[in-house]
């Protein structure tokens, strides 16, 4: 992951914060590319910090074969 998609995801787990004030829920369920950095961009996202309790939190990968 590159810094500027770092800074994007500490971004969008700020913007989550502030939308958690005025009501909007965090997602149930989260989808994520099984590639490395679009996980990684989820974990800097949801599970770390104080957004969601991580050791609650788990994300399925679903493999598709063609």
């Amino acid at each position: 992951m590159t810094a500027v998609g770092i800074g994007q995801a500490l971004a969008a787990r700020e913007l989550w914060k502030n939308e958690l004030q005025h009501g909007i829920p965090l997602p149930q369920k989260h989808y994520a590319s099984p590639m490395k950095r679009a996980l990684h961009t989820f974990q800097e996202t949801f599970a770390s910090g104080d957004l969601v309790n991580s050791t609650e939190l788990r994300v399925l990968i679903l493999e598709v074969h063609t």
